[in-house]
């Protein structure tokens, strides 16, 4: 056999091998298992980015295996695109490449986890809204974050799944501190840990939780306020910019211009004068 043609069957192998670990590694859910024991894989940080993949929405358990697969499987498969494509590369940059698409997927972690806290980020408002309504209705506090997920936001969104499994751990009897510092880890987001630490707070000095939620959602309602100014003054800075490249010439040409004859014109009358 043709070794060019060896070299393409073992790309496609590596290829359709790669795609296919990917595509696991981003249909795996968290589970029960990712609730009660995603402390434990904490300390293997290092060597297994435990939280970024469980604030990225995947499983923690279950791909330990398909992480460290398709990372030496897109390594391998760079490679071999690089010396079937591109023969006469100096070898340091064969080993950039390789480099590169090892950490290709750490980057897509990282790009899905911001967009995972951003998501969440944008309905936390609504949901301390709703969650509000129903404590002052009555309605106990696991309950109630079960039905503000349920009824507030899709089932597909992020913040949903983990209020599902915060309604879960509240109904099961886990201690409600613990509870709540854990959802501000498995998310990432400032706001759910701001939030985890005021209702802590309050159970410790015996507030009323609705008092402490209102004034969160104050603070954010300020804080998305203000982003909204600074959006509006950038982009009223963008519409400034382009208006006077376009009108400072015309100022010049209209006002400074005319009055430049002008005086051209008085100096030399006061020239001929003289």
């Amino acid at each position: 056999m043709n070794s060019s043609l060896f070299t393409d069957l073992i790309l496609g192998v590596l290829l359709v091998i790669t795609c296919w670990l990917f595509y696991l590694f981003h249909n795996t859910r968290v589970d029960d298992k990712d609730i009660t024991s995603f402390g434990d894989l904490l300390p293997l940080d290092n060597i297994y980015p435990a939280n970024l993949i469980r604030q990225a929405g995947l499983s923690v358990f279950r791909n330990r295996l398909l992480y460290w697969s398709i990372k030496l499987s897109l390594a391998i498969t760079a490679v071999i695109m690089a010396l079937e494509f591109m023969p006469t590369m100096p070898v340091w940059l064969h080993i950039l490449i390789s480099v590169i698409a090892f950490f290709m997927l750490d980057g897509w972690l990282l790009l899905k986890r911001q967009m995972r806290k951003q998501r969440i980020d944008a309905s936390l408002e609504f949901f301390i809204s709703l969650l509000v309504v129903y404590l002052q209705s009555g309605t106990p506090l696991s309950q109630a974050f079960r039905l503000s997920a349920k009824y507030g936001l899709t089932k597909e969104h992020p913040l949903a799944d983990e209020l599902l499994l915060l309604s879960l751990e509240l109904e099961s009897g886990r201690d409600r501190q613990r509870a709540f510092a854990d959802l501000a880890k498995r998310t990432g987001v400032q706001n759910l840990n701001k939030l985890a630490a005021i209702i802590n707070i309050g159970l410790q000095i015996g507030s009323p939780l609705i008092n402490c939620l209102q004034s969160q959602l104050s603070a954010i309602q300020q804080q998305r306020q203000q982003l909204v100014n600074s959006k509006i003054n950038r982009k009223s800075l963008e519409v400034l910019l382009p208006m006077l490249l376009v009108c400072f010439p015309m100022f010049l040409v209209l006002v400074f211009f005319p009055a430049a004859i002008q005086f051209m014109d008085l100096l030399s009358v006061l020239a001929d004068s003289l």
